[in-house]
C-alpha cells in the first residue's frame, strides 16, 4: 500500500516535476513538450501519487451509457478516449466490455505507450479545440470520455470545444468528463447554456474518489459530468 510519504512524492513529481510547466495561456506546442517528456513515467509517477479515480470513472461512465443508450450492446458502443494518455481509462473500459475505443491524445508519444496496452482500435493525434477536428466526421462516436482534460488550468479544453465534442457524437450519445472541484464554477454556466438551449441533457453528476492518502494536498475527490447529446439543432453547431 502506498504510504503518505511515497504518495507526497509522487504528487509532487507529478504536478511540479510536469504540469508545473503548463498554464491557461499554454501553446500546443508547450503542452506536446510536457507530456511527450513524461510519456514514459507517467504511469509510475501517477500511480506513486496514489491516483485511483479511472475505475470508479469508468463505473460511473457504464452506468450512464445504460441510461442513455440501455440495448445497445457494449461493444458496439463507439468511444473516444479523449485526451488518452497513456491509456488508464482505457485499460478499466476494456474490463467492463467496452472494446471499440479510439485514443485521441496531443502527444504522439503518449499515444505509443497506450499502444502497448492492447485496449485501443484506432489511434489519433490531435488537439480537440472548438475547431473542427481533421478526420472525424460528424456522429462518428456514441460516446466521449476524458480523464484530466476538461480543464483550462493547464492549456487543454475550454468550454467553447463542448461545441465540438457534440459534433462527434450520435444524437443520443453521451459526453464525460470529470472537472476539478475548484474549476466547476468556470465549466457550470457553459454547460447549463447548452442544456437550456435543448443541446444536451445532464444525465449524472457525482463525485468519485481521486487520491486514496490522507494528505490536505491531494485531493479526495473529483467531479464527473455525464451529457445525453441532442442533435435536433445540429446545424447550430
Amino acid at each position: 500500500m502506498t504510504t503518505p510519504g511515497e504518495a507526497r512524492g509522487g504528487y509532487e513529481k507529478f504536478f511540479t516535476g510536469g504540469l508545473h510547466t503548463l498554464h491557461a495561456s499554454s501553446t500546443r506546442e508547450e503542452i506536446e513538450e510536457c507530456y511527450d517528456k513524461w510519456a514514459d513515467a507517467y504511469d509510475k509517477d501517477l500511480m506513486s501519487a496514489g491516483c485511483v479515480k479511472h475505475e470508479p470513472m469508468v463505473r460511473v461512465f457504464d452506468e450512464a451509457i445504460k441510461i442513455a443508450m440501455p440495448s445497445k450492446p457494449k461493444c458496439q458502443v463507439r468511444i473516444m478516449d479523449m485526451g488518452s494518455g497513456t491509456g488508464l481509462l482505457g485499460v478499466e473500459l476494456n474490463k467492463r466490455g467496452y472494446t471499440n475505443v479510439d485514443a485521441l491524445d496531443v502527444t504522439q508519444k503518449m499515444l505509443d505507450v497506450s499502444r502497448e496496452k492492447g485496449v485501443y482500435t484506432k489511434f489519433i493525434c490531435a488537439h480537440l479545440t472548438e475547431a473542427r477536428t481533421p478526420g472525424i466526421e460528424d456522429g462518428d462516436y456514441n460516446a466521449i470520455i476524458s480523464s484530466g482534460v476538461v480543464t483550462a488550468a493547464y492549456g487543454h479544453i475550454r468550454p467553447p470545444a463542448f461545441y465540438e465534442m457534440m459534433r462527434v457524437i450520435s444524437d443520443g450519445g453521451v459526453i464525460y468528463f470529470n472537472v476539478r472541484t475548484k474549476e466547476i464554477p468556470d465549466f457550470r454556466p457553459s454547460m447549463k447554456e447548452l442544456e437550456d438551449k435543448g443541446l444536451w441533457t445532464l444525465i449524472k453528476e457525482e463525485q468519485v474518489p481521486h487520491y486514496n492518502i490522507e494528505d490536505p494536498a491531494l485531493p479526495k475527490s473529483t467531479t464527473v459530468f455525464a451529457f445525453q447529446v441532442h442533435h435536433k439543432e445540429r446545424h447550430a453547431i
